[in-house]
Order: structure tokens, then C-alpha cells, then sequence
């Protein structure tokens, strides 16, 4: 988890690492260069925020991830990595009371890749 932690903190600094990452992970062949659908920036912020916060109880189904602890719940497709991934869902703050439904829209190639690691450790802890 801290090397994800160390990511996100290097990025945050620069968002020409962020690009540079999306560039060379589709040379690289980790994502494709076409995805159904553009950048969200909100989730990126999203994604951010459960990265860097308690650690969630974890729910996978074919078409479905859902993340939950004493703050958020966040529910979003799990399909068809990276073409769709995490392209449609819903995030709620529970504290606030904040809501954001998206259905059109993926966090960064980076996000995406650092989010895919966190789930599989988390998966890795419950078994």
C-alpha cells in the first residue's frame, strides 16, 4: 500500500508524470490507446480520496466492484478493463452527505492502474 501511497504523492506533484504515465503505459501495452470514454476528473479525485484513506471492505462480482468503509461507499463497473473500466458508478461521502453519479466518464490511465493495484491487495488481505 505505501508504494501506491509514494505514487500518488510523486503525481500529485507533477501532472506531467500523470501524462507521461497514460503515454507510456499504452506503448508499454498495460491499456489500450482508444477507451470508450475520456477522463473524469472528479473521479480521479474519487479515487484519490479511497487510495489514501481507511482501508475499505471489498466486494468483486464480474460486473461490479464495490468499496464501502465508515466514510464512502463507491460502486462502479468492473468489465472490460481498460476499454470501460470504472466507466459508470456511484460515490457517496457519507460524513457529508456528498453524492456523484457518473456514467460517461474513467479516471486516468494512472488512477486506473493505481486503483487495480489497491483492489488486488486488498482481495489479496481477504482471502
Amino acid at each position: 500500500m505505501q508504494k501506491t501511497l509514494n505514487k500518488i504523492d510523486q503525481a500529485s506533484k507533477s501532472s506531467l508524470m500523470r501524462l507521461l504515465y497514460g503515454f507510456l503505459a499504452v506503448i508499454a501495452g498495460h491499456q489500450p490507446l482508444l477507451r470508450n470514454d475520456g477522463t473524469d476528473v472528479k473521479l480521479d479525485d474519487i479515487v484519490e480520496k479511497i487510495l489514501t484513506g481507511k482501508e475499505p471492505k471489498l466486494e468483486i462480482s464480474e460486473y461490479e466492484i464495490k468499496l464501502e468503509n465508515d466514510d464512502y461507499k463507491f460502486e462502479a463497473w468492473n468489465a472490460n478493463k481498460y476499454y470501460a473500466w470504472l466507466h459508470s458508478g456511484i460515490y457517496e461521502n457519507k460524513k457529508t452527505g456528498y453524492r456523484y453519479r457518473w456514467g460517461s466518464g474513467m479516471p486516468s490511465r494512472f488512477m486506473a492502474e493505481l486503483f487495480l493495484d489497491y483492489t488486488k491487495q486488498l482481495a489479496k488481505k481477504s482471502i
